[in-house]
C-alpha cells in the first residue's frame, strides 16, 4: 500500500503542469498509467486525501470507482 502511495506521489511531483492564474494544475493520473489495479488506486489515493498529503486531490469517480485523480 506504502509503495502505490509513494508511486503516485512520485508521479504527481514530476507531472508537467499548466499554470492557471497563478495555480500549478497538474495533468490527470490514472490509475492504468501506474499499472496498478483498480482497487489499489483507489486505496493509495484514499490514503493521500486523509492524510492530507497533497493540498487538494480531485478524485474523478466512473462506476463508484475513482479512475483519475487531479490535484488542484
Amino acid at each position: 500500500m506504502n509503495q502505490n502511495v509513494d508511486i503516485i506521489l512520485e508521479i504527481i511531483k514530476n507531472m508537467p503542469c499548466e499554470n492557471v492564474e497563478g495555480v500549478n494544475i497538474p495533468r490527470s493520473l490514472g490509475y492504468e498509467q501506474i499499472g496498478m489495479s483498480i482497487d489499489e488506486f483507489d486505496e493509495a489515493v484514499k490514503y493521500i486525501q486523509d492524510n492530507n498529503l497533497l493540498r487538494k486531490i480531485v478524485p474523478v469517480f466512473k462506476n463508484n470507482k475513482i479512475v483519475l485523480i487531479k490535484i488542484t
